[in-house]
């Protein structure tokens, strides 16, 4: 059953993996050229109440950040993953 699943549906799994995690190291490495200079305090990292915290084990920031250089190209891959459905995107 489980091949019968991959089969039918692992063409498309292998291109939503590379649209959602081929954004990761470019959002990261702007993050750490551009919005930090280079420059990390390492102490903070490890102190909940300071600037690297999360709300509830989650980052805000970091989701609006990926969802802002995932959502532009989401049009691309559900028009390759869906031909019939997203034609005139």
């Amino acid at each position: 059953m489980a091949a019968c699943c991959f089969a039918r549906y692992g063409a498309l799994l292998v291109p939503l993996l590379d649209q959602l995690l081929d954004q990761l190291p470019g959002s990261t490495i702007a993050d750490y050229w551009i919005v930090h200079r280079t420059r990390i305090d390492a102490e903070q990292l490890y102190d909940p109440e300071r600037c690297y915290a999360y709300r509830g084990g989650w980052n805000p920031a970091a989701w609006v950040a990926f969802a802002v250089v995932v959502l532009p190209t989401l049009p691309g891959f559900l028009a390759t993953a869906f031909p019939q459905t997203f034609a005139a995107w």
